[in-house]
């Protein structure tokens, strides 16, 4: 057999194995890896600790396959115009790219489901099939494909330069692809390719295969990846269609990856499915806003619940979907964009989607723990989870109800030092610092998120026990008694808040502002604070936000300050301004602040800036301290949670835990102070009177509910205070100790065992 018949042979076997056990019976048994010599991958013989720092996790890894896809599709459409993807006529960004190949419908992806089933078929498809526990899973892509004698230096490359001069290819070290093979059975991964046929200029029309496989020499200390080549030349076969595409469909240039017995953490599940953990939501949320749709083909039929019906799906990102979601209002309730200087990322836009918070609909992005995505050209570079907004923001009620997208695409290449190359999180520079803290800046002194965490808060509270007077007066000389608590609760005189009398008006404003005021000409700022400018408009709340008739807020960017901008409400533009780290008293600029109006003459100001000697922070001036009294006491809030409250499905607590009767209680930070949540039915209440009848009548009872909820609650708050810097652990230890404690408390309380230990 000539050596083109064992290649289109082998070829074909290789495309119809499912298993990493039929790939290896294959290599034991068929002539042509008899001919066939393996080759270093990336040339590099001691390869894998390369291969093995790329993506953690069998979706990001699967995620690069995709991002490869999309670079090669952009890169053909380039070629297509007659415009080198190097070249400075080339796009310059994957935005720009997408808008000028696509459109600008496409770039804003303003779609319909018909529009969106129809491009996803000509983008990337991801199949799955063979077993369960280990699918095959294929990647095809329509892109500029590559020659047979270019797979060195592109598929089977790392490190290399491929990509890097390309502006609009997301692309940029040469690593990424092959972040999948330590996840496949063997290291088995096939690759075929085809030069788009206008592209090829004058080489002969080949399809070009290539198996890579994990190999271990004995003697050495790690394995290492490898690939086969026949001639010293990648093997290829003469050009035809190939009917490799579901439902038999011609597959005739591009790219085709073979990923044999993958390793999924969710395998048995089908890869259309949407549920939190499911393969197509874990890709939507790893690429949060896909410049393309892509489809996905679920094959394995014997899958539970499998149907012609969903054995097909499209996806695009859970920010795209997400965003076609926008005007329903049961699922959300406002979208806010607040601008920010960032740090090294510069002008940001901060996206914040609010989800309404009745009902059921929308429960699998509640639940989600990931709330606020980073990204360049919509991948997923690091999450923040939950926690970020509950206790670096101060939002605990609603920050289960938001989800927050901040796009880095074209930062500059210094910011690219922040992020791991297996986009697997931050790196712990000053940079980040930074970013991080202007981003907590920008979101907990948000006056729209302040009121509508309170909002939540109080519609998750009404209907919350009303507090027990002599259960309150309890307490308090408790803690008056008690130095420690004293202190931990800052006794000391109230000070009074002046509050507006009468109800409060409500706000029209014009739906095309004619005002825009910012107060004052001149500020001067300390070089060690900041100040707050509030710039007073007539424009309606959602003039920045809505859809129509929209406009824009922006300020001249400045050398010596950095600026966030929070939502406009009710009349006024709150905006931070703070010097940067090199401002030097004395130094001046003026920035220009503008309120675009469609189709009518934008609103501008100006400001003039200098920077001030250092100031001293204020400090009130001591006052005698004073006897503390039981009006004088800051004791944080109680809440009394009935068993009909918490026995609902939707109802969690502040550590985002469904309560059962063994919970007790848990505590939650805000910026109005701390508040404890007390379960007002536990079990051990009911438990205890059953175990000793004294104690089983009204009055004894409510004497042993009182001294319970008041242990309880100082409990609390005292491991608040222990823990105040540790957030994390905080979250599980509070409650997980109060359960404990509460098993126990009562009996050294009140029964004849608390009495031997004393006559003992």
């Amino acid at each position: 057999m000539t050596q083109q018949k064992l290649n289109k042979e082998i070829l074909q076997k290789l495309i119809k194995a499912t298993t990493q056990e039929e790939v290896t019976d294959l290599i034991k048994s068929h002539p042509f890896f008899q001919n066939c010599k393996w080759m270093p991958y990336g040339n590099q013989e001691n390869n894998a600790g390369t291969i093995k720092a790329q993506s953690p996790d069998p979706v990001g890894a699967l995620v690069e396959k995709i991002t490869n896809g999309i670079d090669a599709l952009l890169s053909r459409m380039c070629w297509d115009n007659k415009i080198d993807p190097e070249s400075p006529s080339a796009p310059q960004s994957q935005n720009d790219a997408i808008r000028k190949f696509f459109g600008d419908k496409v770039a804003n992806f303003d779609l319909s489901d018909k529009e969106v089933r129809e491009i996803a078929l000509k983008t990337v498809r991801i199949i799955a099939e063979g077993t369960p526990e280990k699918p095959t899973i294929s990647v095809f892509d329509f892109g500029e494909g590559q020659h047979p004698k270019d797979f060195p230096k592109t598929f089977l490359s790392i490190g290399g330069s491929n990509k890097i001069k390309i502006k609009f290819a997301h692309g940029v070290y040469n690593q990424g692809g092959s972040a999948a093979l330590k996840f496949c059975g063997n290291g088995y991964q096939l690759i075929l390719s085809r030069r788009a046929p206008n592209i090829r200029n004058g080489a002969e029309d080949l399809w070009g295969f290539a198996l890579v496989r994990e190999w271990y020499e004995p003697g050495f200390k790690a394995e290492s990846y490898q690939y086969c080549v026949v001639d010293d030349e990648v093997p290829s076969i003469p050009y035809e269609p190939l009917k490799i595409l579901p439902d038999g469909d011609t597959f005739e240039s591009g790219s085709f990856v073979r990923l044999f017995s993958y390793t999924l953490k969710n395998p048995n599940s089908s890869i259309t499915g949407q549920r939190n953990r499911e393969f197509a939501r874990e890709i939507n949320k790893r690429y949060f806003s896909m410049p393309l749709p892509i489809q996905l083909n679920e094959l394995r039929s014997q899958l539970p619940g499998w149907s012609e019906k969903n054995k097909v799906t499209r996806i695009y990102g859970l920010w795209r979907l997400l965003k076609k979601q926008f005007d329903d209002k049961k699922i959300i309730r406002t979208v806010l964009p607040l601008k920010a200087e960032l740090g090294i990322f510069e002008l940001r836009t901060i996206e914040i989607a609010v989800l309404n918070d009745e009902g059921d609909t929308g429960q699998s992005y509640k639940n989600q723990q990931e709330k606020i995505f980073l990204t360049i050209n919509g991948q997923s570079q690091h999450t923040e989870t939950v926690n970020f907004l509950k206790h670096d923001c101060l939002l605990p009620d609603l920050a289960p109800y938001m989800f927050v997208h901040i796009d880095l695409s074209n930062a500059s290449w210094q910011a690219n030092k922040v992020f791991h190359t297996a986009r697997s999180g931050v790196i712990d520079i000053p940079e980040y610092a930074e970013f991080h803290k202007r981003l907590i800046d920008s979101i907990k002194g948000d006056e729209t998120l302040k009121e509508l965490n309170s909002e939540y808060k109080e519609r998750k509270l009404r209907n919350a026990q009303p507090e027990d007077k002599d259960l309150s007066r309890y307490i308090s000389r408790l803690v008056k008694d008690n130095p420690f608590l004293a202190e931990l609760l800052n006794t000391g005189e109230e000070v009074p808040t002046e509050k507006p009398k009468g109800p409060k008006k409500e706000y029209i404003g014009e739906y095309i502002p004619t005002m825009f005021d910012i107060g004052e000409n001149e500020k001067e700022i300390p070089y060690n604070r900041y100040a707050r400018l509030r710039i007073k408009t007539d424009a309606v709340n959602d003039y920045l936000t809505r859809t129509k008739d929209k406009g824009e807020f922006s300020w001249t960017q400045s050398k010596l300050v950095q600026i966030n901008q929070y939502s406009l409400k009710n009349g006024f533009l709150p905006v931070r301004i703070e010097p940067v780290k090199d401002a030097k008293p004395g130094d001046v600029d003026t920035i220009t602040f503008e309120l675009t109006r469609p189709n009518q003459k934008s609103l501008n100001a100006d400001l003039k800036i200098t920077i001030g000697e250092f100031e001293e922070p204020k400090i009130n001036p001591p006052t005698p301290s004073k006897p503390p009294t039981k009006q004088a006491l800051k004791l944080p809030e109680r809440k009394y949670i009935p068993k009909d409250d918490w026995s609902k499905e939707n109802w969690t607590s502040p550590s985002g835990k469904r309560w059962t009767g063994f919970d007790i209680a848990d505590i939650a930070e805000d910026q109005e102070g701390i508040t404890v949540y007390i379960n007002k039915e536990p079990d051990v209440l009911a438990e205890f009177p059953k175990r000793n009848q004294k104690y089983a009548s009204g009055d004894m009872m409510s004497m042993v509910q009182k001294r319970f909820f008041a242990s309880i609650y100082l409990y609390a708050i005292a491991m608040f205070f222990e823990m105040k810097n540790e957030t994390e652990q905080r979250d599980w230890a509070i409650p997980n100790s109060l359960k404990a404690i509460s098993k126990f408390i009562l009996d050294l309380a009140f029964t004849n065992r608390a009495e031997q230990i004393e006559k003992d």
